[in-house]
């Protein structure tokens, strides 16, 4: 077997090699980063906008607007991978703001409640 590269050589397309080589040396502390960045945006959301209000204000048309840009329509897939920075930055811009929050104090919709921190780890492990 070869030995291992820092992912560079495999995954030089790829603007962040070692999410993807990350069985690689330092593979390790770069999805750990990913994951406290992930987490970061997680907890802002949750303590941000969705207490703020269960659902967007906004109608289908300003939706698909502010998801998908001008157009309202999905654009093409993009050419080159995108970082997982820009990812979490399209998450907390385009998504976040607009999703239902359930667990919002005024949200009148039987649905069972959010979930435990520790169901999110656990289901995190068994993915």
């Amino acid at each position: 077997m070869p030995p291992a590269d820092d992912g560079k050589a495999r995954f030089d397309w790829h603007p962040e090699p070692l999410i993807v080589a990350h069985t690689d040396p330092g593979g390790d502390e770069a999805l750990a980063e990913l994951g406290r960045r992930s987490w970061a945006v997680a907890l802002d959301t949750l303590f941000g906008v969705a207490v703020r209000r269960p659902t967007t204000p906004l109608t289908y048309g300003e939706l698909r607007r502010a998801f998908f840009g001008s157009s309202g329509r999905p654009a093409p897939p993009p050419e080159e991978a995108t970082p997982t920075h820009a990812l979490l930055e399209d998450y907390r811009i385009r998504v976040a703001p607009h999703h239902y929050n359930p667990h919002f104090p005024r949200s009148f919709g039987y649905l069972t409640p959010p979930p435990l921190p520790m169901s999110v780890v656990g289901e995190l492990l068994a993915q």
